[in-house]
């Protein structure tokens, strides 16, 4: 994103409820308000074009600028009071800044009342960060009255805080390891080295901090996924994570994309025989997100739930429920979305069309493989590929069949010219040409069975979830004569 973008997407990330505030606020500030009209156009504008928004507000480039620094700068104040009265954990660091200012004035009894009453809300929220500042801050303002308070001046409580950051530190260090070298590889020796870390080598319950023992679980979940595949173990701790969230109220609190997220992850970490359990996990995770008041901007939470819904489609398909797969799709792939765009939208558009095809809409099935066939340089190429084999099915389905053999060529040349390797696809490419021929010659069912039986003998390796050729050949056989 461009740096002049920056405030352009402040301005569209509000909710409504922080519009109604900003405004009110705004209103409240001494001076001229032109700010606010830029604030007006920002709100509608695609990017931000400082001649064309300019000639809108008729002014000069320098007063633009101007009233872009302190729209800015009113917003971001605005946000943080808004933010103060709806989020716990701000309003901890808001404490601590009037506790700071009150010692510079002086006001040495009235900072202390400031810290005590949020030395045991930093605490149970595990903001050691705050604690620690709050603290030290503490210490040096006891040193000028007399009687200051044991309990809060317990070394033991600073050392068990401090080992309580170090362990979430360390945890999240290694995940953000993982995620920049790691993400996308399944490298088992690195892995099982991460797994040999000090901090992963302790007991969960001997961590000193609920996010520590989240973030151990799920690290412990990526692990066994990379070095043993999704199975029970991988289903077990991300479970346990998602256990310690159901356990605490506070945790989803402190982490509240994280709760959302602890369903989402427990699911993708789930073994096929357990895939219904994890249907359960993901729309779990979506009422939660229609009910629950979290403290999550509104962009974020469309975000998560835009992902939950995704990762719903592509697990009734795995779970071959068609019907409920395609109604699904057609809730969420609204193409006026700001969501499901690029790369994920062009996988979901083909779960999409395949689930048309095996409920007997092949009609409509073509519209969603049009828009991944289209040249779309977003679409992964085996999406492509699964595509144009799909189409195969989707054009038998319309009798097309004697464009089937034209297909068939260009896609051998496709797979040809994009150095794929053809294994999988020949054989059932060579199926696809002898079904569309045996129409004319009246032996569509023979030919049909036979090729069922060379599906069932595994000698097409195309998974279900990917082409599931069986399970269209036996609908195809309940008709055929």
């Amino acid at each position: 994103m461009r740096k002049q973008d920056y405030l352009l997407d402040l301005v569209q990330s509000l909710s409504p409820n922080e519009k109604r505030y900003f405004k009110l606020y705004a209103n409240l500030q001494p001076g001229q308000k032109s700010y606010l009209k830029l604030y007006e156009i920002l709100e509608k504008e695609p990017t931000y074009d400082a001649a064309l928004i300019s000639k809108k507000l008729k002014t000069t480039a320098k007063k633009l600028a101007d009233d872009k620094d302190y729209l800015q700068q009113v917003l971001l104040r605005a946000l943080r009071n808004f933010e103060q009265d709806v989020n716990p954990l701000m309003a901890l660091a808001h404490r601590y800044l009037e506790a700071e200012m009150l010692k510079r004035r002086g006001m040495v009894n009235y900072a202390l009342s400031q810290l005590d009453k949020m030395y045991e809300k930093t605490i149970l929220y595990e903001q050691f960060g705050v604690f620690i500042d709050a603290f030290l801050l503490r210490q040096t303002l006891v040193r000028n009255i007399e009687d200051p308070s044991p309990r809060l001046n317990s070394r033991e409580l600073f050392r068990t805080q401090i080992e309580g950051l170090n362990d979430l530190m360390e945890i999240k260090s290694i995940y953000n390891e993982m995620r920049s070298y790691m993400v996308y590889s399944h490298d088992k020796k690195s892995r099982a080295e991460i797994d040999n870390r000090p901090v992963m080598k302790k007991k969960p319950e001997d961590l000193k901090s609920l996010q520590a023992k989240v973030g151990w679980y799920n690290m412990k979940g990526q692990i066994a996924v990379a070095v043993e595949g999704i199975g029970e173990s991988s289903a077990f701790y991300t479970t346990m994570a998602n256990k310690i969230y159901e356990e605490n109220p506070v945790l989803r609190q402190i982490m509240p994309e994280g709760y959302i997220r602890s369903y989402m992850i427990a699911a993708d970490c789930m073994p096929a025989d357990q895939m219904e359990l994890g249907l359960k996990m993901i729309n779990k995770a979506i009422s939660i997100m229609d009910t629950d008041q979290l403290p999550i901007n509104e962009r974020m939470m469309s975000q998560l739930k835009s992902h939950a819904e995704g990762q719903k489609l592509i697990v009734l398909n795995n779970l071959f429920r068609y019907s409920e797969c395609a109604e699904t799709a057609e809730a969420i792939l609204d193409p006026g979305s700001n969501f499901h765009r690029g790369h994920t939208r062009i996988a979901l558009l083909y779960v999409y069309a395949a689930s048309l095809l095996y409920t007997a809409k092949a009609d409509k099935a073509i519209v969603p493989l049009r828009e991944i066939l289209k040249g779309n340089n977003k679409a992964r190429l085996d999406i492509q590929l699964n595509a144009m084999l799909l189409e195969l099915m989707v054009q038998y389905d319309l009798k097309n069949y004697a464009l089937i053999p034209y297909l068939v060529s260009s896609v051998r040349k496709w797979i040809k010219r994009k150095g794929i390797q053809a294994e999988k696809s020949n054989l059932y490419l060579k199926w696809m040409l002898r079904i569309s021929v045996a129409v004319e010659s009246g032996k569509s069912k023979a030919e049909l069975n036979a090729f069922l039986n060379d599906i069932n003998e595994g000698k097409i390796k195309i998974e279900k979830e990917v082409l599931n050729i069986q399970y269209w050949l036996q609908n195809k056989l309940q008709s055929a004569k």
